[in-house]
């Protein structure tokens, strides 16, 4: 028979999590959190939804965890099972399911939104952090174990491409040159020094194979996978007219989905509103 939990806001506020907690419990205090940040909203309690606000992004970050943790114990299995590498298995299944939270407007018995919104509980999806299993499991993963040297220079030496097609300048005024960029890019010297090949493509050819070992793939598929991470590589910087790449983890993550377009041959989805 399962023990029933009785949760107080103020012990929760107080420790929104705790060693002893499981995924079980952890739901419970968000559902109960959820409910609790919807009351104290509806009376304008903004002190208290402030502090309910912290707990739930800590019960929240607590359960991400679980779910990644689930996720890399079922992608060791599935590698096991099949006699395949974990890092095949990773790219093949890219995201996780974790839970999430989302102020909606409410709904009235009418059918129609009323003028206040309301705090719910959906399914999220968290994306496979390939390093981040690397380091979980024994023995690694991919076909290099150093495969992760290979993906810091391709990060460098995308962003210096991005960097001259801008026609992009240093913070000192001087042209932003790829050799420039690259030797002065925050990366460990044997990233700095491996040679990936001549052009883009063959350094995404060598990257992939590096992680996922030895694929077949044709010169144009290879030119659309070399545009998928260099176009989605580089973005506005923080100051005006200013550019930077990728979170590292998120470049991690595009060439996962790259290793799993190669395997599987999917697609890129365009998504975008249609006229109606």
């Amino acid at each position: 028979m399962a023990t029933e939990i009785k949760l107080s806001l103020t012990s929760i506020l107080k420790t929104p999590v705790s060693d002893s907690d499981t995924k079980a419990t952890l739901s419970e205090k968000l559902t109960f959190l959820v409910d609790e940040y919807n009351k104290a909203t509806q009376f304008s309690e903004h002190k208290k939804v402030a502090k309910i606000d912290t707990a739930t992004k800590e019960v929240l970050a607590k359960l991400a965890t679980i779910a990644q943790n689930d996720c890399f114990v079922a992608i060791k299995k599935t590698a096991k099972k099949n006699g395949e590498d974990p890092m095949r298995v990773a790219a093949k299944t890219l995201r996780y399911a974790k839970p999430i939270v989302r102020d909606e407007d409410e709904v009235g018995e009418d059918g129609k939104p009323t003028d206040r919104q309301i705090r719910v509980i959906k399914s999220g999806e968290g994306k496979i952090d390939p390093l981040r299993l690397h380091k979980t499991l024994k023995d690694g993963i991919g076909a290099r174990k150093d495969w992760f040297i290979l993906a810091k220079k391709l990060e460098s030496e995308l962003f210096a491409a991005n960097c001259e097609a801008f026609g992009a300048v240093t913070t000192d005024g001087k042209t932003a040159t790829h050799d420039h960029i690259i030797a002065t890019y925050k990366m460990k010297e044997e990233s700095r020094v491996f040679a990936l090949g001549t052009t883009l493509p063959q350094m995404v050819l060598t990257t992939i194979k590096a992680m996922i070992g030895e694929v077949d793939i044709a010169d144009d598929r290879l030119a659309q996978l070399t545009e998928y991470l260099v176009r989605l590589h580089s973005k506005s910087g923080k100051g005006a007219l200013t550019v930077k790449g990728t979170m590292e983890s998120n470049f991690r993550y595009r060439l996962l989905e790259v290793c799993d377009m190669a395997l599987t041959g999917a697609n890129i989805v365009a998504e975008y509103k249609e006229k109606k």
